[in-house]
């Protein structure tokens, strides 16, 4: 039977479809759909990268040049997804969380039930609106592709290379670029949706963890254990914690150190579209500005909650010091002030030992896009 998940429902299936990584048991329709469905993906991706750099190489317009250099943070952003997506150690990390999200969904107290089922509302309904978001802005790319194919026989996207004449054959080219937009849309939200889950499981756990220590001596009671046998599970389960986002930091090193490279430099160069096409084609000022807008809110997304993650860390520290401590032996004390003291530096997501995830990051990224233009206009 196929492992139930609460968090990453939406992921598996974006994993599935992209990588041939099928479920543990399947009917043999099903199997034969997700290959099919993988090698149509990894076929036609295959297919966009080779046009794009032979196209990117062999082009003598600057217009055409300067077009696709645009792109090329996005298509290096799909090869790394592409390639993370495929590792083993992704796989290892979703095999454990299975099993934890089972044993929290069947938390026989009722409070921490409902704050579980409570996160894994929110992630869904993030998950929904980073969907629609996506969905939007590549329904704009279509209608507008059209209509520059229709009206104007231009091509809205990276101009690549094709082994017929283009001008000829306008609608073929259009119809093979939506195509690979809709597949670059599937991976980036493959891996969007991945890690954002990954570390809001981190931070529900944490909460979990808060809300025990907070009412030590009422999950005490209910437990069935002593106090120093309830503690030590306490103190095991915030070490396991601590052990899920170093595994989490070190499998997606590679990930965060080049994804966050691209994203900077995709705001910086789609904010400098929207400005260059002030004076240009309102068709592209408007694909510029909803890219523009949709690539913001992934990093602050991101962000965001890479700091929330930071902030339950920090809050443990308060939730023990809040519970009646000074009631409990001076051995059992020992075994809080560890946890007191570890807490205070906080978990955090790590961008290769440069950058903890966080809000602080999204500015510099911000400010960083800002001075780039500033010496682009000098």
């Amino acid at each position: 039977m196929e492992e139930k998940t609460y968090f990453f429902p939406i992921a598996r299936f974006f994993m599935e479809i992209t990588t041939i990584w099928q479920p543990n048991k399947m009917t043999e329709t099903s199997r034969k759909v997700y290959t099919a469905l993988a090698y149509l993906f990894k076929g036609n991706y295959c297919i966009f990268i080779a046009s794009y750099f032979i196209g990117l190489i062999t082009t003598d317009s600057e217009e055409d040049r300067e077009s696709n250099l645009q792109y090329l943070p996005t298509v290096i952003a799909i090869a790394v997804r592409m390639w993370f997506l495929h590792t083993k150690e992704i796989k290892a990390i979703f095999s454990g969380i299975y099993r934890l999200e089972r044993k929290l969904a069947s938390e026989e107290n009722k409070n921490l039930r409902n704050l579980f089922f409570d996160e894994v509302k929110y992630n869904k309904n993030l998950t929904k609106l980073l969907i629609a978001l996506n969905s939007f802005t590549n329904i704009q790319m279509f209608i507008l592709s059209i209509y520059l194919c229709m009206k104007l026989k231009m091509i809205i996207m990276a101009v690549a290379w094709y082994p017929f004449d283009k001008h000829q054959y306008i609608y073929l080219v259009a119809l093979h670029q939506i195509f690979s937009t809709t597949y670059a849309t599937v991976v980036y939200l493959g891996l969007d949706i991945t890690i954002v889950p990954l570390i809001l499981f981190a931070t529900t756990r944490l909460k979990l963890l808060c809300y025990k220590f907070r009412h030590f001596e009422q999950m005490t009671k209910n437990s069935g254990l002593s106090r120093r046998e309830y503690l030590r599970s306490l103190v095991e389960e915030h070490h396991d914690i601590i052990s899920y986002v170093v595994s989490v930091n070190y499998s997606l090193r590679w990930c965060f150190i080049i994804d966050f490279i691209m994203k900077s430099y995709s705001f910086t160069q789609y904010l400098y579209s929207v400005l260059k096409s002030f004076n240009e084609d309102r068709s592209r000022l408007v694909l510029a500005l909803l890219v523009f807008l949709l690539v913001s809110f992934e990093t602050w997304y991101i962000s965001y909650h890479g700091n929330e993650l930071i902030l339950a860390s920090q809050e443990l520290s308060k939730c023990i010091f809040a519970n009646n401590w000074y009631e409990l032996d001076v051995g059992m004390q020992k075994d809080l002030l560890k946890i007191i003291v570890r807490s205070q530096r906080p978990l955090s997501i790590v961008v290769q030992h440069l950058y903890n995830i966080d809000n602080k990051l999204f500015l510099k990224i911000m400010k960083a896009g800002y001075t780039f233009l500033l010496f682009y206009n000098v």
